[in-house]
């Protein structure tokens, strides 16, 4: 005992001169002593419960009132302290008893130099005693901080998503200790923010979104999360009010959930927050979160709360961990499917306003807005209008136009970057009347670039406050840039379909012409190549032929007799009959017509008319002698019309036939020079008409 500390002293004796002696004992052997004597039951009581000491000393023997008795009301006390009987005489029999009873030592009055040996021993033993039980005490918690850790390591062995981890470390926590609010942050190394992940307080859940992110302070006087979050250790606030009245900066929560940045209260006024323990969540010996709990009574926890909290944010550590990047990879693989729904969208269909509706459909769904809208600018044009819409109570903006001067998308189109207005109530502008109603807040607009040039405007709304962190807003712009694409391959289609349909109605017009100057240079009625053309299409359809194959059959018809532009004038328009000779020149046109026309590609599909319609069903046409099925259905048909205009149209060498007389004939000759299917077909077609 070092002597400059004193030794607090209860003295139990009725004689001063024995108590002195004993004291100066004491003090000639190195002892300090600040010593109090009582003599009674009554005072040695009231000693007791109001002083403290280091050292009991008692008398046995003392009037109404023993050292027995005295031992006994002492031990009821719990006080972890010597008590050494000193008296005149005494039995050995009553000094085992005393010390079954609970007394350190005894010492007897005639041998008083022993008793600073038996102080010194009393003190050192009690000094291993208290050891021991610290030990022992600072054992059990370990293992109950273990047991603890391992139970919570079980409840989370299922816990697969992020929000049920933070549910299941809560609840935990709250049955291990009293807590008012309990906070779990995740903090950001790139940005340097810290963020609110989970937040319970007033007995509920908090909206985590209404939380914006805390900046981390590096100065001396930090607030506690960034104190926690720069040593790497935790954090204990007593008294959490004297913490923050030398913290710079303090973040108040007010009832709406929002975080504000304040100056410390004031002495007078009374925080909610008394006490708080604040413990780093660590990855990889980096600080990645904090883990805060906070109690409404100043001292609510105590240092065993903080150690048992350190060893369970070690645990939630690893759960977290495990939760976010399963987070991570389903927000990943969500993303990735959405824009693959995106891209087949773009891919099968050349209708821009299906896949606006389905780039939109995956907007709504991944960023959680609660409406959204596609505006498009054609080209050469400066007026927006809105293509597609979700999401919106009303239909004002539906199929809307505007100027590029006018609104929110035409500034968003006007200066091509992307435009977020937190709040809209705080605009006072007429283009935005339209969102107030609909009562949004939150607003982003993303110009929709393709090649340079900008196509439309993609807008996204929020009926409450909320913000997209840079991850979200590269997915936005990944999604913009799909639409821009889609909307530009729609457009490039349509011009090509535009520039084909022009493309086809030359061709088809020249193919006219050339039919209308072989209807001249053979003194054909006017009109009979349109005629055949037209009525070989509609037999052609009564008899079920695909409508892929109708155009091949028109420009076939028109082109029929193409061939004899190589047949010479005094055959091709003798008045009379031909010679064998002159007829062999003449059947060489449908030769002449594959010659010329199997080089274009564009026409060989329709090649079967102008080589085949004089073939014969029973073989015995030209140029190849095919029969029956052999002759491709298009010449099939046509031979029938042609035979039918040729009947019933005047000619110069004769006058027409009638439609009896030449519907007989055709009938004759079913299954000789025609396909009789065809001219069933074909009779009673010829009836309806």
């Amino acid at each position: 005992m070092s002597p400059s500390l004193p030794l607090r002293i209860l003295y139990l004796e009725d004689d001063p001169l024995d108590a002195e002696l004993a004291i100066l004992r004491l003090e000639e052997n190195e002892f300090t002593c600040d010593w109090r004597r009582v003599a009674t039951q009554s005072e040695f009581v009231a000693s007791l419960e109001n002083g403290e000491y280091d050292l009991i000393l008692a008398d046995y023997n003392l009037p109404a009132f023993t050292g027995l008795e005295a031992l006994k009301l002492f031990t009821e006390t719990n006080l972890d302290i010597p008590f050494i009987i000193v008296s005149g005489n005494l039995g050995e029999e009553l000094a085992v008893e005393t010390l079954k009873l609970g007394a350190t030592d005894y010492v007897l009055k005639d041998r008083l130099s022993r008793l600073p040996l038996a102080v010194r021993r009393a003190l050192d033993e009690k000094q291993i005693q208290r050891q021991r039980r610290t030990d022992a005490q600072k054992i059990q918690r370990l293992l109950q901080h273990q047991m603890a850790a391992n139970q919570l390591s079980i409840a989370l062995g299922d816990a697969r998503q992020l929000e049920d981890v933070h549910q299941i470390i809560h609840e935990y926590v709250r049955n291990l200790m009293r807590v008012d609010t309990f906070i779990i942050s995740s903090f950001n190394y790139q940005t340097s923010l810290i963020h609110a992940k989970y937040v319970f307080t007033n007995d509920q859940v908090c909206d985590v979104t209404t939380y914006p992110p805390i900046p981390l302070n590096e100065s001396e006087n930090g607030g506690p999360q960034s104190q926690a979050i720069i040593t790497g250790k935790a954090i204990y606030y007593p008294d959490y009010l004297a913490a923050l009245e030398n913290a710079k900066t303090l973040y108040q929560i007010s009832d709406t959930g929002q975080v504000s940045e304040t100056q410390p209260k004031s002495e007078h006024e009374e925080p909610a927050t008394r006490s708080a323990i604040f413990v780093p969540i660590k990855e990889k010996g980096e600080t990645v979160g904090v883990i805060q709990v906070q109690s409404c009574e100043l001292e609510g926890f105590t240092q065993d709360d903080v150690d048992i909290l350190a060893a369970l944010a070690n645990v939630a550590a690893i759960a977290i961990q495990n939760a976010s990047l399963l987070e991570n990879t389903q927000r990943q693989l969500h993303k990735l499917e959405a824009l693959h729904n995106i891209d087949v969208a773009i891919s099968a269909s050349i209708d821009v306003q299906i896949t606006l509706n389905i780039l939109l459909e995956q907007v709504e769904t991944h960023l959680n807005t609660d409406a959204c809208s596609i505006a498009l600018l054609p080209a050469n044009a400066n007026m927006l209008e809105y293509k597609s819409v979700r999401g919106f109570r009303s239909q004002t903006l539906t199929y809307s136009m505007f100027r590029l001067s006018e609104g929110l998308a035409g500034q968003v189109a006007l200066e091509r970057k992307i435009i977020h207005i937190e709040d809209l109530t705080l605009l006072d502008e007429e283009g935005i009347q339209p969102f107030i109603r609909e009562q949004f807040i939150t607003y982003y607009g993303l110009p929709l670039l393709s090649k340079g040039q900008v196509k439309g405007v993609l807008e996204i709304f929020y009926r409450s406050t909320f913000k997209l962190d840079q991850e979200w807003l590269d997915f936005l712009k990944t999604l913009a840039t799909q639409a821009a694409i889609a909307i530009d391959n729609t457009n490039l289609f349509e011009q090509l379909q535009y520039s084909n349909f022009e493309l086809t109605m030359a061709y088809d017009t020249t193919l006219e012409g050339w039919a209308k100057a072989l209807e001249l240079r053979d003194r054909e009625t006017v009109g009979h190549g349109r005629r055949v053309t037209e009525m070989t299409i509609e037999l052609a359809q009564a008899l079920g032929v695909h409508d892929s194959e109708i155009i091949h059959i028109r420009r076939g018809a028109l082109l029929h007799d193409i061939g004899k532009m190589g047949i010479p004038d005094y055959i091709l328009q003798k008045p009379g009959p031909l010679t064998d000779e002159e007829i062999q020149i003449m059947r060489q046109h449908v030769t002449y017509a594959h010659e010329w026309l199997s080089p274009i590609r564009y026409l060989q599909k329709a090649l079967d008319i102008p080589y085949c319609h004089h073939e014969n069903w029973d073989g015995s046409g030209y140029p190849r002698g095919l029969k029956s099925e052999q002759i491709p259905l298009a010449a099939r048909i046509f031979s029938v019309v042609d035979v039918w205009d040729a009947l019933t149209s005047d000619r110069p060498y004769r006058k027409a036939w009638s439609k009896e007389k030449a519907r007989d004939y055709i009938r004759e000759y079913a299954g000789q020079y025609f396909d009789p299917q065809v001219v069933n077909i074909f009779l009673d077609f010829i009836q309806d008409d």
